[in-house]
């Protein structure tokens, strides 16, 4: 397969400029190589053609045969260009119609985990999509598809927020943290270890990569000044014992606002996990409210006060961690993504990018000490 035939284009601006957004129903990968580890003979079978022909089958067989739909006309619609994961839409007249998420057959994990979200999502009545039919795929015959119902909404443009959204959005994240489990980690392998030793590794992580891509641009001392004060965060989360159901990866693409109901849902959740509620909201703040003043602020205003008094001090005084975090965490993704991109060093928007949350993060390490919980 060449790479033509393995990418999907996405839609153009009328400047030629990719219009990808990051949609959970339009993440859609160049080909299943990045999945493959080297499985290049699986890569020629799992081509466009191939899956479109399986999906044709699957919709007309355990979709719309169960009920009583057969003989029906639909279509699959190609959403426009994403990264991860292949999607299509199943069109049809007079009816919502579904959303097909397909993973390679040798690749089980994520859907089983999208699987186990959902069992979570149908027992607390959380706002997101149901899975409705299922297939786990053979190894070399046919991929793994899940189909779940195709919700109909926008995603929300920058300046495109209101107060009034902002706190439905609150409504939402409040009802995903409402869930919660004596243990943290992704929702089908949970952990009993030690929070913040864990977490803490993530950081060590994202530091080395930044120490290792950024040689001359970030000096030594300021990353192990970095270090020290995540490090010191300790034992501000040493009492924490129960832990909230997280989206974790919540980006414009993965939050519908669904008009007509005046709600908000969200989409994706192969990385739900149980941790730290704030986590959810500081990457609501920058990612989702595009760090919209006005928003944010009703965001925070919506969230607080929902929360028992001794939960909402301590999401207040661990606000500085997860916004540093944040910023650690999209600077050390920028050098990664430019590394992946074999360049011979990074472009202008990533310099930018880099320059900026380093900046930040440098920036609430500076000014938010541990006895200072503003931010």
């Amino acid at each position: 397969m060449n790479a033509e035939q393995g990418m999907l284009k996405c839609e153009l601006d009328e400047n030629g400029a990719s219009q990808s957004h990051g949609c959970s129903y339009c993440n859609i990968p160049r080909s299943f190589v990045q999945y493959s580890k080297g499985r290049l003979a699986v890569q020629e079978k799992m081509n466009t053609q191939r899956l479109e022909t399986h999906l044709r089958e699957y919709v007309r067989n355990r979709l719309l045969a169960p009920r009583g739909l057969a003989g029906c006309d639909f279509d699959l619609l190609e959403p426009r260009a994403g990264v991860k994961t292949f999607v299509r839409l199943v069109e049809l007249q007079g009816h919502p119609g579904f959303a097909l998420r397909v993973y390679p057959s040798w690749e089980r994990r994520p859907a089983r985990r999208r699987l186990e979200a959902n069992r979570l999502i149908e027992r607390h009545g959380l706002p997101g999509p149901r899975i409705v039919a299922h297939r786990l795929g053979l190894f070399l015959l046919r991929p793994t598809i899940v189909a779940e119902e195709r919700l109909r909404g926008r995603h929300v443009a920058p300046g495109g927020w209101t107060s009034e959204m902002a706190a439905r959005l609150a409504e939402a994240l409040a009802r995903f943290h409402s869930v919660s489990s004596g243990r943290h980690g992704p929702i089908d392998k949970p952990s009993a270890g030690r929070f913040f030793d864990e977490f803490w590794g993530r950081v060590r992580h994202r530091l080395r990569g930044v120490r290792r891509r950024c040689a001359g641009r970030v000096s030594a001392r300021a990353l192990a000044e970095a270090a020290r004060w995540f490090r010191a965060w300790a034992n501000r989360f040493q009492g924490l014992e129960r832990f909230d159901l997280l989206h974790d990866k919540l980006n414009p693409g993965n939050v519908l606002w669904l008009e007509a109901e005046g709600r908000f849902a969200l989409l994706d959740f192969e990385t739900m996990q149980f941790g730290c509620r704030v986590k959810d909201l500081v990457q609501a703040e920058h990612d989702v409210l595009f760090e919209e003043e006005e928003a944010v602020h009703a965001l925070r205003g919506a969230y607080l006060p929902r929360l028992p008094e001794p939960d909402r001090e301590f999401a207040e005084r661990v606000l500085p961690f997860f916004h540093a975090y944040y910023h650690l965490s999209e600077a050390s993704t920028t050098l990664k993504r430019a590394r992946r991109a074999r360049t011979a060093g990074l472009t202008e928007g990533a310099e930018r990018r880099l320059n900026r949350h380093w900046a930040e993060m440098e920036r609430i390490v500076g000014e938010s000490s541990l006895g200072n919980t503003e931010y």
